[in-house]
């Protein structure tokens, strides 16, 4: 990275953190806002026509904010991998992997 950093890739690194913060305190707020409490239809009906219409598209804006700040977010981890000297962010091999499971696949099947 160069020592002086552009506007723009200034701009895009404050966007992508922001969003980085901002979006899982989006969705516990959309969370505590969510007036639904059994999630199928009957109930959406019944929360839509009574009183809680106001608490309903509070959630349902909160939620819609929340799938905004996904662009910017992953879009700031992508160019932090590849400032880094990595294409994409890769896991590493499993023969790197010292954990040892007490289980093998081999165990699932029976």
């Amino acid at each position: 990275m160069t020592a002086l950093a552009t506007p723009a890739r200034r701009l895009r690194r404050y966007a992508a953190g922001t969003a980085l913060c901002a979006f899982p305190v989006v969705l516990i707020a959309q969370e505590f806002t969510n007036p639904l409490s059994a999630g199928d239809g009957a109930d959406f009906h019944a929360v839509a026509a009574g009183e809680g219409r106001g608490a309903l598209v509070a959630s349902l804006l909160l939620m819609l904010l929340a799938g905004a700040l996904v662009a910017p977010a992953v879009s700031g981890v992508l160019h932090q991998a590849r400032d880094r000297g990595r294409p994409l962010p890769t896991p590493a091999p499993p023969s790197s992997c010292s954990v040892r499971w007490p289980w093998s696949p081999r165990e699932w099947s029976g």
